[in-house]
């Protein structure tokens, strides 16, 4: 003898699709949908207000006594968002600023004398312009002249190389600063220009004093290894001495260090 059929319900989430016919039942509240037959049996019931309060939907599956249901599931259809021209010029518009104002901590970052900041954001270009770095460390100056009216100096330090500028802190109110500031200038080899060194004198008001420049020659000094330089200054401001160490790097060794590192 056959067993009863069991009428179960199941909910599920999902959109109706163009097969569903509304049709109204007679003293009703509701308009309801044709069911849509799904395979082994299942058929699918909606109502409007069932609709737009929860978005489920009722299963009724027809099956033997102690059978096992199969899941069934059904994707609910999202309707895409209208194309936004403002927006997406917006969107445009901070992609560009990201790309043109690269954050602090990518890239190599060159200055040149008038401020104006190169930033190379592919690191094997840099290696097809460049051969190496040279480290500049300035440690201490010594004897600068008196530039203001009481007898001190507000001293720092400008070195510039092939178009790079770097730029030491201001020490107010001594002759005898001592900076301990690390520098990094890209270089090509054989350097074809010298690096140069100012001293100035800063001033809250007045325009800054130069107190003395010079120039280094950077050939006999890229050999790999360690070189203390004290430099003497001369010049507009009557001289001054600056105690640097320098050391050169190719690209290649800068790889080792950071694989040992590692």
């Amino acid at each position: 003898m056959a067993t009863l059929t069991h009428l179960r319900f199941l909910h599920s989430p999902f959109s109706l699709s163009s097969e569903f016919r509304h049709r109204r039942i007679p003293n009703t509240p509701t308009s309801f949908v044709t069911p849509l037959i799904l395979p082994r049996g299942i058929r699918v019931f909606s109502s409007n207000s069932l609709k737009r309060r929860c978005r489920n939907w009722s299963f009724c599956c027809l099956c033997k006594a102690n059978s096992q249901l199969e899941k069934v599931q059904v994707v609910e259809e999202v309707e895409r968002p209208p194309f936004d021209i403002n927006l997406a010029v917006i969107l445009a518009g901070f992609a560009f600023e990201a790309y043109t104002t690269p954050a602090d901590n990518v890239g190599r970052r060159e200055v040149d004398a008038a401020s104006c900041i190169t930033v190379y954001l592919s690191e094997s270009f840099v290696r097809e312009i460049y051969d190496g770095q040279f480290f500049v460390k300035l440690k201490k100056g010594y004897n600068f002249p008196a530039m203001d009216p009481w007898g001190t100096s507000d001293p720092y330090v400008i070195m510039e190389f092939d178009g790079q500028v770097v730029k030491s802190k201001i020490k107010w109110g001594t002759r005898e600063p001592t900076w301990n500031e690390e520098f990094t200038i890209n270089i090509k080899l054989p350097p074809c220009t010298l690096l140069q060194v100012a001293a100035w004198d800063a001033n809250l008001v007045t325009p800054h004093k130069r107190m003395g420049n010079a120039g280094v020659n950077l050939e006999d000094l890229c050999d790999g290894n360690l070189h203390e330089l004290l430099v003497e200054l001369e010049g507009m401001g009557g001289g001054g001495k600056i105690q640097v160490e320098v050391k050169y790097r190719s690209f290649e060794e800068i790889d080792e260090d950071k694989k040992w590192w590692r």
